[in-house]
């Protein structure tokens, strides 16, 4: 391990990322429709952590580990959104920068304008969770999972989106009333446990009660006959916010008055 501020190991990661940015950029320039796109994403995401690309990240990592705060690791990475046509290498330099970016504008703006550009839900989406989290409370951020849930047909990419919002937004309703549509009406066992861990992780006390009056029909003997699975995730959640709530507010909840019809 490289001891934290050696500057000879942060003059040479420094002129690794220099060198690997150089040649990335001639490659891009040469080749500017490179892509795996033939290949399966596991596969693809094989082969790249062999490339330059993947190399960049790792120094990046490193330089920052034994120099923190140095500029030339958010640099790299930033270059890297700009330049990668892969997606692996795009999400693993976001991942990358919501460790290291917080509140570092070159990493702000970089993923605004990435925002603005990517037609790829999967980055879309990781730029939009990175952004709130390196810069809590970001309002395109926000906007961007909101407009994600409002647009995507993929349920992973929905839950994902619906977590991802919960967590730099806490209490959002639409994250909420996603993450129950979900477990109510998916299809995909293992998209409905991630709903379920995610309405039990980041939900508020006060959200509790309305979360429990909307899932409550489906531990009827009706809903196990039809879904087995959908009955025990709905157990589990309610069993969980039972254990939080009070009584009386956990009574009111799963016995909500019935409203009266007003008369003609």
């Amino acid at each position: 391990k490289i001891e934290p501020g050696n500057e000879k190991a942060i003059h040479a990661l420094v002129q690794l990322l220099e060198s690997t940015l150089s040649q990335l950029s001639q490659n891009y320039l040469f080749d500017p429709n490179r892509s795996l796109k033939s290949i399966p994403w596991h596969i693809e995401a094989i082969f790249l952590r062999n490339s330059s690309e993947y190399i960049c990240i790792q120094a990046a990592e490193s330089l920052w580990e034994i120099d923190p705060g140095n500029q030339n690791s958010i640099d790299a990475l930033v270059q890297l959104l700009k330049s990668t046509s892969y997606e692996f290498i795009c999400i693993q330099a976001l991942l990358k920068l919501d460790e290291i970016g917080a509140k570092n504008q070159k990493a702000i703006d970089a993923l605004v304008q990435l925002l603005g550009s990517t037609s790829d839900d999967s980055i879309y989406w990781q730029a939009a969770y990175s952004l709130g989290k390196i810069d809590p409370g970001n309002k395109k951020a926000i906007d961007a999972l909101v407009q994600l849930l409002e647009s995507t047909s993929d349920d992973s990419i929905y839950w994902q989106a619906a977590y991802s919002l919960g967590k730099i937004d806490p209490g959002n309703k639409k994250a909420t009333d996603a993450l129950v549509q979900l477990l109510v009406s998916t299809l995909d066992n293992d998209i409905r446990r991630y709903a379920a861990y995610s309405l039990e992780e980041i939900l508020l006390q006060e959200q509790m009660a309305k979360v429990l009056t909307s899932l409550k029909d489906c531990l009827s003997e009706k809903s196990y006959r039809d879904n087995s699975d959908r009955f025990n995730k709905c157990h589990r959640v309610i069993w969980n916010y039972a254990k939080t709530l009070p009584y009386p507010e956990f009574y009111q909840a799963w016995h909500p008055p019935v409203k009266s019809k007003k008369p003609r």
